[in-house]
């Protein structure tokens, strides 16, 4: 889901499976000269399709960049599938750019996934439920300094050792030392139980991880959909709850205090429904499930997360009518991306970009692209991610990636937080 977005600086010493690794390639952040120029969204020489599975019975739900590689998480709500890297020093519609690897060799538990976040080094795959079963609580952890394949690369976490309760989630991110599991569903039923494992410590021991049911906060507050992190704030975006939740990173966790609820039906009662949340330096942006109505928070206003006038809202519809149902979002640097999965009953394949250097409100500072018009078969995603040149969009039942060539010289935005989806 995720994405939402790759927010985070990877590291440029990720190695390959070898060992070493050259000057990272598509993202290369820096040594390039001249202005940054960034592509038309509709310019249909930017884009490319492949399926690196070469077969239509593939879901993904989450993708992380770690400085050379990108990971597509399955999220078996239909097919089972495996995870699948591609490396971006080579050709993207070539097979041997891919490399896929079955979680179940680590543990039988790891089939459903609803996001990757990654902190430098290790990247930790999100236990997600298939729809209407029961919530997965097997953390998988890969190590991106060893080789990708091989078994001792990876290890597992059950946080039901911790607390049995917490298990569903979807969406994730890291704040500098901590990894937050966004709490969504077990068995279709909305939990809240968020989760907090400490990097500095032993992934394997129970004391590295904390629980805390927001519920014991806000009546109401369970059902999440995605996570941000701003630089001192982790954002949850609400799915089944009816508030998005804010929590200081400054305060201990299990403090009261250290949360703030927006009722976000006090802003607009069009849309209550989230999946995914994108920060692009300054704004926080709830990614719309259905309909279209993006919420924008402003972190910098005084009367903070809780107050009307901290937030605006945009319909993309009346941008286009197609535009919407989306499934967590992308920020490049300038434009952020909002993944489109459905439209009404059917797939959609209309991507919608807004341009953050313009004003919010304003219909002319978006745009869409249906990627249908590519490939009858590419719509329908469900996860995205930017790797510093190009922005990734894994779909949601055909196996298909898209890919857009968003902007030249290469760049990471540089901003806090790892990847959402």
């Amino acid at each position: 889901m995720v994405a939402l977005s790759s927010s985070c600086s990877p590291s440029n010493s990720s190695p390959d499976d070898g060992g070493t690794n050259p000057d990272v390639g598509s993202a290369d952040s820096g040594g390039d000269s001249g202005p940054t120029t960034y592509s038309a969204l509709d310019d249909k020489t930017k884009w490319s399709i492949f399926s690196p599975t070469g077969v239509n019975e593939v879901d993904y739900q989450g993708v992380a960049f770690d400085g050379r590689y990108v990971y597509f998480a399955p999220s078996a709500n239909i097919f089972p599938g495996s995870i699948q890297r591609y490396d971006t020093q080579g050709a993207f519609t070539a097979q041997l750019s891919w490399t896929a690897f079955d979680p179940t060799t680590i543990n039988a538990s790891s089939t459903s996934f609803g996001g990757i976040v990654f902190d430098g080094r290790y990247l930790y795959f999100v236990p997600s439920a298939p729809t209407a079963q029961a919530g997965q609580s097997v953390v998988l952890r890969y190590d991106t300094q060893a080789a990708f394949v091989t078994t001792a690369s990876w290890a597992t976490f059950d946080i039901a050792l911790s607390d049995p309760t917490a298990k569903g989630f979807m969406g994730g991110t890291f704040d500098g030392r901590y990894v937050y599991f966004a709490p969504f569903e077990d068995n279709l039923n909305p939990q809240g139980h968020t989760v907090r494992y400490d990097t500095k410590a032993a992934f394997g021991s129970k004391s590295s991880w904390t629980s805390i049911n927001l519920k014991s906060f806000q009546a109401y507050a369970n059902g999440f959909n995605g996570a941000a992190f701003d630089g001192r704030y982790v954002y949850y975006a609400p799915f089944g709850s009816t508030s998005a939740m804010q929590y200081d990173t400054q305060a201990p966790i299990s403090s009261p205090t250290a949360w703030v609820e927006f009722a976000i039906d006090t802003l607009t009662t069009a849309q209550t429904i989230f999946q995914g949340v994108v920060y692009d330096g300054k704004y926080i942006y709830l990614v719309p499930a259905t309909g279209a109505v993006v919420a924008r928070y402003d972190t910098t206003a005084s009367l903070g997360f809780a107050a009307d006038s901290s937030w605006t809202t945009f319909d993309a519809q009346t941008v286009n009518a197609g535009a919407g149902n989306f499934f967590g979002g992308v920020f490049d640097g300038r434009y952020v991306y909002f993944i489109p999965q459905y439209n009404m009953s059917s797939l959609s394949g209309y991507i919608t970009r807004y341009d953050t250097t313009t004003d919010f409100e304003t219909a002319s500072s978006w745009s869409t692209f249906d990627t249908s018009v590519l490939d009858p078969d590419a719509q329908g995603f469900s996860t995205g991610a930017f790797d510093g040149r190009y922005v990734y969009f894994g779909s949601f039942l055909s196996g298909l990636i898209a890919r857009f060539d968003s902007k030249s010289p290469p760049s990471l935005p540089g901003l806090p937080g790892g990847s959402s989806y």
